[in-house]
């Protein structure tokens, strides 16, 4: 026995069953797309070595008369204390370009210094120079003078025991054919008339105070 159902019915079972193949076979709702954080991008990323800084050479500048060069920290100290009495000029020890160098004097215009350095070449030292440099310049101040002398010699072997006996920088002054000994440096007269007696306490007793250039 067959059954014949309605035309009717067998396209409404297909339609359905189409429309229920589509909406679970069928394209999908797209979905966003995840947000990715941008990340910045180092621009340099060498590492930046900071040169050292140099400082500035300050002070005052002036001359000095070079006499010696050399590697030897040793030879150029050694010198300097042999001559510091002699040649009648500040002496000092500097290194620069990997010498040790001796340098004379505080002078602030280099026809000062050229003048000074060209007596220097007279005697031993033939080859010494004038150069620019930072300088030490004297003030106008006080010492205590100690003694007067008609040789150089006598002048220095005094100044030599002078040194050992009192503290303060020892200096001979030469004026004409006289060898002048006077020590320290001293902008207040108070305060050299008081060392002047300290010194006159130890057996210097002709000691007494004068106008000189001095250093602070």
């Amino acid at each position: 026995m067959s059954f014949s159902l309605p035309v009717t019915i067998i396209l409404a079972v297909v339609f359905l069953t189409a429309s229920m193949i589509e909406n679970k076979f069928g394209p999908q709702e797209e979905q966003a797309a995840p947000v990715i954080a941008a990340v910045p991008i180092p621009v340099d990323t060498v590492k930046i070595i900071p040169q050292p800084v140099i400082p500035a050479q300050t002070g005052t500048m002036g001359f000095r008369i070079q006499i010696f060069s050399s590697p030897s920290e040793q030879s150029a100290r050694g010198l300097k204390d042999r001559v510091k009495y002699q040649l009648f000029y500040p002496a000092y020890v500097v290194q620069s370009d990997k010498e040790w160098k001796v340098l004379l004097g505080d002078f602030a215009a280099k026809k000062e210094a050229e003048a000074a350095c060209a007596g220097i070449r007279k005697g031993e030292f033939a080859d010494a120079w004038v150069v620019e440099t930072v300088i030490d310049p004297p003030v106008d101040g006080f010492r205590v003078q100690l003694g007067t002398f008609k040789s150089g010699s006598s002048a220095i072997s005094f100044s030599r025991i002078v040194e050992t006996e009192i503290d303060a920088p020892v200096y001979i002054v030469k004026s004409a054919d006289i060898w002048i000994v006077r020590v320290g440096n001293f902008v207040n007269k108070t305060d050299a008339d008081g060392f002047s007696e300290g010194v006159k306490k130890k057996g210097y007793s002709d000691a007494f105070v004068t106008a000189d250039k001095v250093y602070k």
